[in-house]
């Protein structure tokens, strides 16, 4: 039986792994984050913990999102008037 590829969704998964690749964040043969990985998450959580109690509250996660989102925003804009300069 033939299996016929999708070449839209070849290319989602073409693209989708040079743009996001996991290999830096996740180690494949043994199922886990590479301990990099897992010392970047833990200092965030550690920073974004304010009462320091163990567990983010409702506030500290909503305080993180809304710094995560305003550095992406920031970083967006500016890749933006970059491409706006060169055209």
């Amino acid at each position: 039986m033939l299996f016929f590829i999708q070449v839209p969704e070849v290319f989602y998964y073409a693209q989708k792994a040079v743009l996001h690749p996991t290999a830096p964040l996740f180690d494949q043969e043994a199922q886990s984050l590479k301990p990099r990985c897992v010392r970047a998450l833990k200092r965030i959580f550690i920073l974004c913990d304010n009462d320091k109690d163990g567990a983010l509250s409702d506030v500290e996660l909503n305080e993180f999102q809304v710094f995560i989102h305003e550095a992406y925003s920031t970083f967006y804009v500016q890749q933006q008037a970059a491409w706006l300069f060169v055209i």
